[in-house]
Parts: structure tokens; C-alpha cells; sequence
């Protein structure tokens, strides 16, 4: 979308973004990890945002570890790769009773030259890069909900989908049971 037609559309400026790299040495071989972020900072109204999205507790790490000794359970790390990519939707936040301004960013100008390797259509926009912005329906890393729109998703996969219970003394300690007996102990962090 152009970005007069966005200004015009919402009353609300396209956020800057920027590429932000990360060099790892894992076993001996540099890894590059590049990712796409935006500047949430510069997004209008984001005092009035909801933002909080819990972590487990050091005692709930703490009773993850000690019922696993007692229980001799192997423990697990799991990562999810591109998390906040896979959080609410804008349409969903809405749905639930949030109220969530739109947003769209100004990519850099090597964003709509890979993209138009791969799509023809970009190729069009590669003139006149800095006149586009891409209008998002979800959130990207930089912004300030993207951690609570992750956090709103997996929670309701967890709960209504794998049917876990959530801890009354750590909402982010999850307990699977079957037949009565815990098969499953999660913490989120």
C-alpha cells in the first residue's frame, strides 16, 4: 500500500524498521541470524497498549525441577522459531475484546529486492521503494504486544487444545493430567 493511502486510511504514520544481526559461534561454525524488526517505540498511542505478557516464576522453574527429580523425568528445552510471528492476529486481539490500532511499517529498500526475486509484482516497486509501506495483520518483532499476542496464543493452545490446567500459584506452570496422575509439567518463559 502507499503510504499516503495509509496515512489517509488510518490518520496513523508507517513505522520504520531496521535489519538487526546477530553473529553466533555454535560448534565452531558462525551462524548469522538476521530478522526483520520494527520500531515499535515510534507507534502512536502505545501508552494506551496492552502490553504485559507473564513469564514463569524462579519458583515455578524451581517446582518444574524438583517434581521432575521426584518424579526421575527427563527435563526439556523447547524454542519456538519466529514465536511473535505466530501470536494473535490484529483480527483475533479484536475479536477478544481488545482494541488494537493498525500498523504498518516502511521496509528497507533490500526487502523489495528480495521480494521481488521471488515475486515478479515487487519488481514494479523497486523504483519508487520508499513510497510503499506493508500494512500487518499480525504483530513483528519491535513492537510493544507482540510478547502478549505470543503469550495470548500458545496460552490458548495449551488450555483448550491440549487441554492443559494451568497452576493457581504460577499462571505460566502448565500440568497435564490423565486419569488423575501428572504426565506433563510446562512452564513458559
Amino acid at each position: 500500500m502507499l503510504i499516503k493511502e495509509y496515512i489517509n486510511t488510518t490518520g496513523l504514520k508507517p513505522l520504520p524498521s531496521r535489519w538487526v544481526i546477530e553473529w553466533k559461534l555454535k560448534s565452531a561454525v558462525m551462524v548469522v541470524k538476521c530478522r526483520l524488526c520494527l520500531k515499535g517505540f515510534a507507534e502512536r498511542n502505545q501508552h494506551l497498549m496492552h502490553t504485559y505478557s507473564p513469564t514463569a516464576t524462579r519458583l515455578g522453574h524451581k517446582m518444574i525441577a524438583l517434581d521432575s527429580a521426584l518424579q526421575g523425568w527427563e527435563l526439556w528445552s523447547l524454542d519456538v522459531s519466529t514465536a511473535f510471528l505466530k501470536g494473535w492476529s490484529f483480527d483475533e486481539v479484536r475479536k477478544a475484546g481488545f482494541d488494537r490500532q493498525p500498523c504498518a511499517f516502511i521496509p528497507p529498500k533490500d526487502v523489495f529486492e528480495i521480494w521481488a526475486k521471488y515475486d515478479p509484482r515487487f519488481k514494479s516497486c523497486l523504483s519508487t521503494w520508499d513510497q510503499w509501506c506493508i500494512w500487518l495483520d499480525k504483530a513483528a518483532y519491535g513492537l510493544k504486544d507482540a510478547p502478549l499476542l505470543w503469550n495470548l496464543a500458545i496460552v490458548m493452545v495449551l488450555m483448550f487444545d491440549l487441554t492443559l490446567e494451568r497452576c493457581s500459584h504460577d499462571v505460566c506452570i502448565f500440568t497435564k493430567l490423565v486419569d488423575g496422575v501428572v504426565v506433563l509439567r510446562l512452564s513458559l518463559h
